[in-house]
C-alpha cells in the first residue's frame, strides 16, 4: 500500500509539472538547442572583389539561405583547405554541408532547379529552393570536417603574419652622409614619388 501511494504521489507531481509554465519553457529551450545543434550550413570559399563570388552570394541571399563565407583574401591560410576538399583552383567553391556543389554556375543552376521543383510562393515571396534547403541542408547536423570550420568573426582574430609589417632595423635610422635625411626618410620619399608617377602613367601622361 505504501509503495502504491508513493507512486501515486510521484504521478501527481509529474502531472503538476506539465501545467507549470517553467516546465514548458525548459522543454522548448531543450528542443531549440537540439535543433540548433543539428543545423547544417552552406560554406562559400571566396576572395574579395570576385564577381562570380558576389553573384553566388546574391543568389543565396535572395532565397534567404544563410551561408558562411571563408574569404581567402582575409584568410589565405585556408586555401589549402579549399584545395584539399575539391580539385578546383578557382573561386567560389561552394559546399552544402559536406557536399561540394562547384562554383557559381553550378550552385545557381541547382537553386533554380529547386525553385522549379518545389514551386515559388508568390504571395509571401519565398522561393522553393528555401524549402528544399530547410529539408536537405538545415535539417542535418553541421559538418565536423575542420577544413569547413567557420573562420573567427571580424575583429576577433589576430592580424595575419603576412599582413604584419616587418620590424625596422637600426640601419633604417642611419643618416645619409651630407644629408639631414635618414635612410627611412629617403625610402618613404621614393615610395611616394613612384606612386605618384604610376598615377600619372595611368592617366596617359608623365610630366618631367
Amino acid at each position: 500500500l505504501s509503495r502504491y501511494s508513493s507512486s501515486l504521489e510521484r504521478d501527481r507531481e509529474r502531472e503538476s509539472l506539465h501545467h507549470c509554465p517553467q516546465y514548458y519553457y525548459l522543454e522548448n529551450l531543450e528542443t531549440t538547442l537540439v535543433q540548433q545543434s543539428k543545423m547544417g550550413k552552406v560554406t562559400v570559399f571566396s576572395i574579395t572583389g570576385c564577381p562570380h563570388c558576389i553573384r553566388a552570394k546574391k543568389a543565396l541571399t535572395l532565397r534567404t539561405i544563410p551561408y558562411v563565407e571563408i574569404n581567402l583574401t582575409l584568410h589565405p591560410d585556408r586555401r589549402p583547405d579549399m584545395l584539399a576538399l575539391q580539385d578546383g583552383f578557382t573561386v567560389p567553391q561552394i559546399f552544402f554541408n559536406d557536399k561540394h556543389l562547384g562554383g557559381a554556375t553550378e550552385t545557381i543552376a541547382l537553386l533554380e532547379q529547386w525553385d522549379e521543383e518545389e514551386g515559388n510562393n508568390d504571395e509571401d515571396g519565398t522561393y522553393g529552393s528555401h524549402t528544399r534547403y530547410q529539408r536537405e541542408v538545415a535539417a542535418v547536423p553541421e559538418p565536423t570536417d575542420p577544413r569547413l570550420a567557420t573562420p573567427p568573426a571580424a575583429g576577433s582574430e589576430e592580424t595575419p603574419a603576412w599582413r604584419t609589417e616587418p620590424p625596422r632595423g637600426e640601419d633604417d635610422l642611419l643618416a645619409i652622409p651630407g644629408s639631414p635625411l635618414s635612410v627611412l626618410d629617403v625610402t618613404s620619399m621614393l615610395e611616394t614619388a613612384l606612386e605618384n608617377e604610376m598615377k600619372l602613367k595611368r592617366r596617359g601622361c608623365v610630366y618631367r
